[in-house]
């Protein structure tokens, strides 16, 4: 009897040995991140308000020509602290944030030789967690070679996951619903893409992130990273072998095999779970960009979001061309054109692509001249008309994924802009891989990316990436990064056998959570009669919801002139901004429809948006202050449908106050857009 019960209190101190739990929770207590080592690994684990989200996932890495860092571990210290401060973006979805979390960071060490050490932070925030590691600068881990980053995420149940499948080099996918246990599955593919694979591959069993989730509990989640530095960018894989599980998967080097090459000191990104009781808690959270650097620039003036227009939507739906033709989009008066309208209009920008001398793919055709106009295309006469109507020239820079030699004219390109008053540029990274052999999402690209972001900054010039990495806040460090692609949008939206009504309405709660898109709203002809095989499955009044719904530093008026030429709704484009003091989410289901107040000085702006089902919602107005206000509402008219009569919309006016309820009224693939002002 005496040698079992010192049989059961030996094994009991093993398995306190072997478990020695940490935990911190959120400032408001409803998170509660774990910590142990369990046999000699890492673990973390997460709760909210007593119910699992996460079960025990491991952490660690494997490397080239060392063993893993994984195993054989123990605590060697641990630190705790907590922040609370605010911060003002120069531009985004609100004026002011507060950055609350409690933190620890524990650094760990190898029991064996040779005795490596990694640190892990975890930061726990009211709306969920981050967490990163560490290599600080040691002997025995220099420099490195990660192969394998083996972060868990082992969740507590087959949650229903809203997920694009992986693509090491576009994000151009419209997005699956399944439960998380078919997370990747191809059989999805053909049904959820709008044909993306135009470059690049998908990767079957993968998933580019923001991940999406639901729990059986109704508690919303959402996985991604923040401060995406010198690092090579996370897709997530489904693990076969455990249940509910998805891991990190790195994209790779060249070579397939090495994903991350480093020196210590060196950090990851953030990987972050966004957590919240309704789908709008989602897009409502700072979680990322809070994890991001503070403003790196010293001087913001200069920063101007605002809208933009110009040869784009043309050369899309074939009445243009890009390169030399009599058809020609960016000659000389046609973009006068577009000067003229957005002086009139007050749109800050106009873009022109196909305005260089050697075409959108210039670096294809063996010159990589961002400066010398195509011979119809009279760039001083644009910039000085721009210049009169108060608005500046935007110029596009299709690399091709030339970008080796992109880059080594960035100073006498982004100068010359510089000199000129050309205050923002669009760049285009159209191609399999950067420089020929490098993934876009790779640390390679993450690296060419940044490159790019310090150097616009530089010289003062706003930046738009098209065909990018995805956004992970580091518009928080660097403001005049004002938008980016990276999402299937109106380029794909315009084919008639693209059905984009669920896709927009999935948008804000999957991407959208990763930062600002270049959507390209504002179609205004939408049948497209005289382009065939085209058909935008949108009616008017859905378009003009895209603007507040999406959140863009640059937004685009994307129509032609003429179509918005005698439109009263028209007026609507013109009011509303593209930066903001306050965000509300009102409603929402993924892929089923929303609603997004956002607000502006004294003024609200609101998007409603539903998928393939007509419905009515109420937009109860308890977000107002007290007083009168004037609602101006843009609604699909009685006859309107998204696809045989899209052009109808009802335009009226009503005096409310907060005590009161709006009612959105949409038709199959309709909205609702609304402009509240104070009742003088």
């Amino acid at each position: 009897m005496k040698n079992c019960v010192f049989l059961f209190i030996a094994i009991m101190l093993m398995m306190s040995c072997s478990r020695k739990e940490l935990t911190v929770t959120s400032p408001d207590s409803d998170i509660r991140l774990s910590f142990a080592i369990d046999n000699d690994t890492a673990k973390y684990s997460v709760s909210y308000k007593g119910k699992n989200v996460l079960n025990p996932s491991s952490l660690g890495f494997q490397f080239q020509d060392a063993k893993p860092l994984q195993t054989s571990l123990k605590i060697s210290e641990v630190r705790k602290s907590a922040h609370d401060s605010t911060w003002k973006p120069v531009w985004g979805a609100e004026s002011s944030i507060r950055n609350h979390y409690n933190e620890v960071t524990i650094e760990l060490r190898e029991k064996k030789s040779p005795k490596r050490e990694i640190n892990l932070i975890f930061r726990v925030y009211n709306d969920g967690i981050g967490f990163r590691y560490v290599f600080p600068e040691q002997d025995d881990l220099d420099k490195f070679s990660i192969t394998g980053e083996n972060t868990e995420f082992k969740f507590a149940g087959d949650n229903t996951t809203w997920w694009q499948i992986a693509n090491y080099d576009s994000y151009e996918y419209t997005f699956a619903k399944t439960p998380l246990s078919e997370l990747g599955s191809q059989e999805h593919l053909d049904e959820t893409e709008y044909g993306a694979d135009a470059f690049g591959e998908s990767v079957p069993g993968a998933a580019n992130t923001p991940v999406t989730m639901k729990t059986d509990e109704d508690l919303y989640l959402s996985i991604h990273e923040a401060d995406l530095t010198d690092y090579a960018g996370m897709t997530l894989e489904l693990d076969t072998n455990a249940a509910y599980t998805l891991k990190s998967a790195l994209v790779p080097w060249p070579d397939g095999k090495v994903k991350v090459k480093a020196e210590a000191p060196h950090k990851t990104p953030w990987r972050t779970i966004q957590i919240a009781e309704n789908a709008g808690g989602l897009i409502e959270s700072h979680l990322i960009k809070n994890l991001n650097e503070p403003n790196a620039l010293e001087n913001t003036e200069w920063i101007e979001p605002g809208k933009y227009c110009g040869v784009w939507w043309s050369l899309h739906i074939g009445k243009n061309t890009w390169s030399a033709s009599p058809t020609h989009g960016a000659n000389t008066d046609n973009v006068m054109r577009y000067v003229n309208f957005a002086g009139k209009h007050d749109i800050p920008y106009v873009i022109a692509e196909g305005w260089n001398k050697y075409g959108a793919l210039s670096a294809q055709g063996g010159e990589v001249d961002f400066i010398t106009p195509a011979d119809d295309f009279n760039l001083k006469k644009i910039l000085n008309a721009a210049q009169a109507n108060d608005t500046r020239f935007m110029a596009y820079n299709e690399t091709g994924c030339q970008v080796e030699r992109y880059g080594k004219n960035w100073d006498t390109t982004f100068a010359f802009y510089q000199k000129n008053n050309i205050g923002a540029i669009k760049t285009g990274h159209v191609g399999d891989n950067l420089a020929g052999k490098h993934h876009h999402h790779s640390q390679w690209g993450v690296n060419y990316y940044q490159g790019l972001i310090e150097k616009t900054a530089q010289y003062h010039i706003g930046l738009m990436v098209h065909e990018p990495v995805k956004p992970t806040g580091k518009v928080r460090t660097y403001p005049h990064y004002l938008t980016r692609e990276g999402v299937a949008g109106m380029e794909q939206d315009k084919f008639e056998d693209t059905d984009p009504r669920e896709h927009t309405v999935e948008v804000p709660f999957t991407r959208m959570l990763a930062g600002p898109l270049d959507y390209m709203p504002g179609i205004f002809d939408n049948t497209l009669e005289d382009y065939e095989g085209m058909q935008v499955q949108s009616t008017v009044a859905r378009q003009l919801a895209y603007y507040p719904v999406f959140l863009s530093g640059l937004k685009c008026v994307t129509d032609l002139p003429e179509n918005y030429r005698g439109k009263p709704a028209f007026q609507f484009i013109t009011d509303v901004p593209v930066t903001w003091d306050k965000t509300k989410v009102i409603n929402g289901k993924i892929g089923n429809y929303i609603t997004i107040a956002r607000k502006k000085d004294n003024e609200w702006y609101l998007g409603s948006l539903t998928d393939e089902k007509a419905r009515k919602i109420n937009i109860p107005l308890n977000f107002l202050d007290n007083g009168e206000y004037i609602a101006t509402v843009y609604a699909d008219g009685e006859e309107a449908h998204a696809v045989s009569n899209p052009d109808p919309v009802k335009i009226e006016k009503y005096r409310i106050t907060h005590t009161d309820t709006l009612k959105a009224e949409m038709v199959s693939g309709g909205g609702q857009a609304v402009k509240i002002s104070p009742a003088e």
